[in-house]
């Protein structure tokens, strides 16, 4: 690629290889300058230009567990409160207050119940939970992909 080929591109100032300024995904600009051949430039920009956005990913992940995690709580169900079915082991459920309500959840299951206080909504899981598995447990040979892991799960935890 000669300098007469190089193709314009809103990140360079000049579609010369030895005037232009690399600006990052948020607009700022790289301090790194690159020189050499025209393949050499484009393959340092497309590494600071990666880079940029891993970093810009990272930032966002973070913010994220931060926002989900700041009216969620984590705790453990030690029982499933039946005289038919018993938990092999405690299990993580997540309740969140969401509008007027709240939100238990068991993700490895994808399976929730709701109420308006905390207690209520773990009672409704923990029925959903039964009612899942009872059935799921019907007719498991005509179960799709996604089912059969919902079973799996829930038969790894339930006696």
């Amino acid at each position: 690629m000669t300098d007469q080929d190089w193709p314009k591109n809103p990140f360079f100032e000049s579609h010369t290889h030895t005037n232009f300024e690399l600006i990052d995904v948020q607009g700022y600009p790289v301090k790194a300058q690159p020189s050499g051949t025209s393949t050499d430039i484009l393959v340092t920009y497309l590494t600071i230009l990666i880079q940029s956005l891993r970093d810009t990913i990272e930032r966002v992940n973070g913010l994220t567990d931060e926002i989900s995690g700041a009216d969620q709580k984590k705790i453990e169900l030690i029982s499933l409160r039946s005289d038919n079915y018993k938990l092999k082991c405690p299990i993580p459920i997540y309740i969140e207050h969401c509008d007027e309500q709240f939100i238990a959840t068991f993700y490895d299951a994808e399976v929730s119940g709701y109420g308006e206080t905390d207690l209520e909504a773990i009672e409704n899981l923990v029925s959903n939970i039964i009612s899942l598995y009872e059935e799921l447990n019907e007719d498991v040979a005509s179960l799709g992909p996604l089912p059969k892991k919902w079973l799996s799960v829930l038969t790894e935890i339930i006696a």
